[in-house]
Parts: structure tokens; sequence; C-alpha cells
């Protein structure tokens, strides 16, 4: 189960305001914000969401040991 959801609101645009051009760098800076600013009152994971809440420090700890447990393997 996924720990987050990703919902980009350009796609669900008509096909008409899709732009192929613009489509690979508009993906990564809608990934890049997301990531940058979490949304903790949408989550997935409630228990990690309730953590990021109540201890943002301690969260962002546990997120960089995960990254570098799961990530680098």
């Amino acid at each position: 189960m996924p720990l987050f959801s990703l919902w980009i609101e350009f796609l669900s645009h008509s096909p008409d305001k899709w732009s192929p051009a613009l489509q690979i760098r508009t993906v990564l800076l809608s990934i890049q914000a997301l990531l940058s600013a979490p949304n903790p009152d949408d989550p997935l994971a409630t228990d990690v969401a309730k953590h990021y809440k109540e201890d943002e420090k301690d969260a962002q700890r546990v997120s960089r040991e995960w990254t570098e447990k799961y990530a680098h393997a």
C-alpha cells in the first residue's frame, strides 16, 4: 500500500488543454511541489500523517532513515 496518493490537477483536464510539449516538465514540477509541501490533512496513511502533524522534525528523520534503508538497497 502506498504511503501517499498523487493527484495532479492537469490530469483531469479535457484533452484539448493537454500540451505534450509541457508534459514531463509539468509532471515533474507538480511532483516537486507535492513533495516539498505535503498535505497531512488529506493522507492515505493516517498514522504517518498523524506523526507528521505531532512531530514534524521526527517524521522527517524517519523519512530520511527509511529513504536510506529502502531506496539505497
